[in-house]
């Protein structure tokens, strides 16, 4: 009933990489390697600001060094605890990129989880 809604909700897209384990067929050891899910490109979703109280941003001279925010998406996307997200905010005509490490997600109508987005230094 709800996923008529979705496409009015969900204007902003995230992509998820995951770290996947690759056998080495020559020696047969296993290595873990960060990959863009295919099936998890471009995902529907809704990238929300934390209101002020419940906000992480530490800086250090001045510089932002970390960016908690939270997004929505569809339950039928599997997102687990540490994957990496790219997601896209998309307003008034730009387009915003956050990358970060998605925290545990939580279940319900909808899908979400906060994404700690850590500046390089």
């Amino acid at each position: 009933m709800y996923e008529k809604y979705m496409k009015y909700l969900y204007k902003d897209t995230m992509s998820v990489l995951r770290f996947q384990e690759q056998l080495d067929e020559e020696d047969g050891t296993t290595a873990s390697e960060l990959e863009l899910l295919e099936e998890l490109i471009d995902i529907p979703c809704h990238i929300s600001s934390l209101k002020l109280d419940d906000q992480t941003k530490i800086t250090v001279d001045g510089v932002k060094k970390i960016t908690k925010l939270k997004i929505f998406c569809d339950p039928k996307y599997e997102i687990v605890a540490g994957d990496q997200i790219v997601a896209i905010k998309k307003a008034e005509g730009r387009e915003i990129s956050y990358t970060g490490v998605a925290g545990m997600p939580v279940m319900g109508i909808t899908q979400e989880f906060v994404l700690l987005e850590s500046a390089e230094t």
